[in-house]
């Protein structure tokens, strides 16, 4: 019967037959008593490692650039004088001085010399040579993972170190007495050269079956390690891990540190997954605390939206209060673009942190998310700011994280939207007070509403939240209102007719808006003044009534009118112009209180209110 250390000889027969008698003696020795033997082994393995970069058609570059920067040196060895002045390190010892002429080697040339012959033997190189082997061995794997010399290589590079000491060793008998950890070494080894290798199905199910116990069990955790040399089982077994008992151990085997970075070709990008974040999903419920720590480790470098994304999804798993605190990590995201559906699981994420008891962290990410750009070098009529993340994901954000906040933070929030709107507005408006909102939003009804640009979605959204909140109470109404007072653009006042006329919390404050004559006369806010006047109406007493009906009877302040025809036309407009005005504008003002008062010319005659309109 065939075993998998007959195949794994089978596989290097067809490399390089050398490489295969290599190890089938390192084998065979240790099967034989006496450290010799196992000295001998260890020999074997180590020329098994130098033969095997050639047998694969990998050439150990970076030692021959090494060489090259000792050569280097040379010419400063040539140049050397038999006496050098400032600072020097001496080369021969007091015993040798009077067969010298006290030749002196300047510090920075020995330490440079030093460097070199130590770069040598630097374990890198071997490890990209290793590196580079397990990517040609691999040709269908994922190209990401082998763009770096992962923790996996490295234990292979490690494990062959070890063998390549004990090549050193001085006592055959304390060899001898270490006979167990050398075959436990070589049982891994085996299984590297198996991983590396075979075919990635042949290691699958032992993975799998591994990733099913626990860490802590002896030589779980290397025989793991081991066989985690391709990109399919290394991808199979981190999904099929969901106990939080490995997350401390594969840390400090350094195999959660470096995500998969954006692939970018030309003007596409795509974002491998990284197989480690499914896991910190899997085991974020049960070890949230364990999670966090690695998340905000690893979480602020990396650019992979598909990584960010499970970084996302993992705070969503876990208790709130942990989550929250990794808005910090994610809201640095948002300082660049953020792909794919990362600003999606954003909004699912400050929805949860507001109904979890993490007011705070909710308006922190939304605050985030919130942020825009304005734009350059363009005339002040065509300027838009630009959201961070897409439009109609703002739009969708708004409306699902405002739902949850707005009971636990609706003051908050409100004045959040009223700051965001107004650096909106100026951005692209000025200081005017004069926002032109008539022209780029010329309706606030609901059924009218649509987001266009981020001041439409902002606007919106605080017309939503501070009418939630005048609906709770009195002193709630007052406060909202309050807030959207502060504000000097004209989309504010607007706002705030609009809130008051869907509130029964706050006749004070409908009286006064009601009875101002400014804002009564004022044509930009007609919409919705004449909104309130017909919801607020019968909440006046008769006097206001009879007051604001007086400003109707009197008709509007013509002279302006006058002065334009007489202007255009060189004459004053004609006695029936002005009464045709004069009646068309108390017909606008009667409009609202159509279905309160009882006017029949302008209830039964609807030909008529069409003409004088």
């Amino acid at each position: 019967m065939t075993t998998p250390f007959d195949q794994l000889l089978e596989v290097l027969e067809a490399k390089d037959s050398a490489l295969a008698e290599h190890l089938r003696i390192a084998a065979d020795l240790m099967t034989r008593h006496g450290g010799i033997h196992l000295k001998m082994a260890a020999h074997a393995l180590r020329e098994f490692g130098v033969l095997l970069p050639s047998a694969l058609g990998v050439e150990r570059q970076r030692k021959g650039e090494r060489l090259k920067n000792l050569a280097a040196l040379a010419p400063r060895w040539r140049a050397l004088q038999a006496e050098t002045q400032g600072n020097v390190l001496p080369e021969q010892s007091d015993s040798d001085s009077s067969d010298s002429t006290d030749t002196r080697i300047p510090a920075d040339l020995f330490v440079d010399t030093k460097q070199a012959y130590e770069a040598l033997g630097n374990e890198d190189d071997f490890a990209s040579v290793m590196a580079t082997m397990v990517r040609i061995l691999d040709p269908l794997g994922d190209a990401t993972f082998h763009t770096t010399i992962g923790p996996e290589v490295r234990h292979w590079l490690a494990l062959h170190k070890w063998f390549v000491k004990q090549c050193h060793a001085t006592s055959l008998d304390a060899l001898e007495k270490e006979r167990g950890a050398f075959l436990e070494k070589w049982r891994l080894y085996e299984t590297s050269l198996r991983a590396i290798f075979g075919r990635a199905i042949d290691t699958i199910p032992e993975l799998l079956s591994l990733a099913a116990r626990s860490p802590a069990e002896p030589g779980v955790l290397d025989r793991a390690l081991a066989l985690l040399k391709k990109a399919e089982p290394r991808r199979r077994f981190f999904l099929a891990l969901d106990n939080p008992k490995w997350l401390a151990p594969l840390e400090a085997r350094h195999l959660l540190d470096d995500p998969y970075p954006p692939v970018r070709k030309g003007d596409l990008m795509s974002f491998p997954p990284w197989p480690q974040s499914h896991f910190l999903i899997s085991i974020a419920a049960r070890a949230g605390p364990d999670v966090v720590p690695v998340i905000r480790r690893i979480g602020p470098k990396t650019e992979n939206a598909n990584v960010q994304a499970d970084f996302v999804q993992a705070a969503l798993e876990m208790a709130p209060i942990d989550g929250a605190s990794l808005v910090g990590v994610f809201s640095r995201w948002l300082s660049g673009p953020v792909y794919m559906h990362v600003p999606y699981l954003l909004g699912n994420l400050g929805a949860r942190l507001a109904t979890g008891g993490q007011s705070a962290a909710a308006l922190e990410l939304l605050r985030a998310m919130l942020r825009f750009d304005v734009p350059r070098g363009r005339k002040q009529a065509l300027r838009s700011v630009v959201p961070r993340i897409e439009r109609y994901v703002y739009e969708a954000t708004l409306k699902e994280v405002e739902q949850a906040l707005v009971p636990a933070a609706g003051q908050e929030l409100l004045d959040l939207l009223c700051s965001c709107l107004r650096r909106a507005v100026h951005a692209e408006n000025g200081n005017a007070p004069d926002d032109y909102s008539r022209i780029w939003m010329p309706s606030l009804d609901p059924e009218d509403e649509y987001s266009d640009g981020v001041k439409e979605a902002l606007v919106a959204a605080v017309l939503r939240v501070a009418s939630a909140i005048a609906r709770r109470s009195r002193g709630d109404s007052d406060s909202a209102i309050a807030r959207l007072r502060k504000e000097e653009f004209l989309i504010f006042r607007r706002v705030e007719l609009r809130v008051l006329a869907a509130s029964a919390n706050a006749p004070d404050m409908i009286r006064e808006r009601l009875l101002d004559h400014e804002t009564f006369e004022d044509d930009n806010v007609r919409p919705e003044y004449d909104r309130l006047l017909a919801t607020g109406w019968s909440q006046l007493e008769v006097a206001d009534q009879t007051e604001m009906l007086g400003w109707i009877r009197r008709g509007p302040d013509q002279q302006g009118l006058i002065e334009r025809e007489t202007e255009r036309h060189g004459a004053p407009p004609a006695d029936g112009v002005l009464l045709l005005h004069r009646e068309s504008w108390q017909l606008a003002r009667l409009q609202p209180l159509a279905d309160v008062l009882e006017f029949p010319r302008f209830r039964g005659h609807p030909k008529v209110r069409h003409d004088c309109l």
